[in-house]
């Protein structure tokens, strides 16, 4: 007697067939769900508790529709890593936007530029939604396009692109070209005048005050202070020889 999956209005009986095969023919299991592939997406679909993310990883990497892996994997909200299972780049996309393993993001941030543009829009997206993860504490923590992407983003608050501009500093902007770049990204192009011509005019406020005291440990500014003036803003003394 041959088990197949039938699916019908009453689909216990196939429920009972998958269920004794996962039991009773772990091996063959793979085997099985692909002779009823069809049937086998229709009874998952409908019958939620039947989902084995252990089982559709295996079959995914034998399966030449992707549409059916996406299919697949629409079933479930579980978090998913991308290296841990070898995925085709469309499947992989669905699960950096679905699934995502915030554990990859150390990884993925890393080697942004090795993935196509569209695996790269997924990567920005998921770390412009956990930026607070990001850790930089070398140079090659973070692609320089990403990062450069972050700073760009309309979607990141002023006070996160300073936030990873501080980190970075040390390893992507003591060159004043780098430097210059990124604060123009962020829009804040005034304190480049601390490295140029002209009087910095920037306003007091916890985030500016931070990018100071940062600036000015890595020796890049003299000193600040509150203008006693205009308490509205900063007095720049800046470095005698430019960095």
């Amino acid at each position: 007697h041959i088990i197949s999956l039938e699916f019908n209005d009453n689909n216990l009986e196939s429920i009972k067939s998958l269920e004794f095969i996962r039991d009773n023919y772990k091996e063959d299991v793979l085997y099985f769900i692909e002779k009823n592939l069809e049937n086998y997406l229709k009874l998952i679909a409908q019958n939620n508790e039947l989902f084995d993310l252990e089982e559709v990883l295996e079959l995914i990497m034998f399966l030449e529709d992707d549409s059916i892996a996406i299919e697949l994997l629409k079933c479930t909200e579980k978090k998913i890593s991308v290296f841990e299972d070898s995925f085709k780049p469309v499947v992989m996309a669905h699960v950096l936007a679905n699934n995502f393993n915030t554990k990859d993001l150390p990884e993925l941030i890393k080697n942004y530029d090795e993935y196509e543009s569209a695996i790269q829009a997924n990567i920005l997206e998921q770390t412009i939604k956990n930026c607070n993860l990001i850790q930089i504490s070398q140079e090659g923590d973070i692609a320089d396009n990403l990062l450069k992407a972050l700073l760009f983003s309309e979607q990141l608050t002023q006070a996160k692109k300073i936030d990873l501009f501080i980190q970075a500093l040390p390893y992507k902007f003591m060159k004043i070209q780098s430097r210059r770049k990124a604060l123009i990204d962020m829009q804040l192009k005034e304190f480049n005048k601390i490295w140029s011509s002209g009087v910095p005019k920037i306003k007091v406020c916890p985030e500016y005050q931070r990018l100071l005291t940062t600036l000015k440990e890595y020796d890049l500014v003299r000193d600040f202070c509150i203008d006693a003036n205009n308490r509205d803003y900063f007095v720049i003394t800046k470095k005698s020889a430019k960095k």
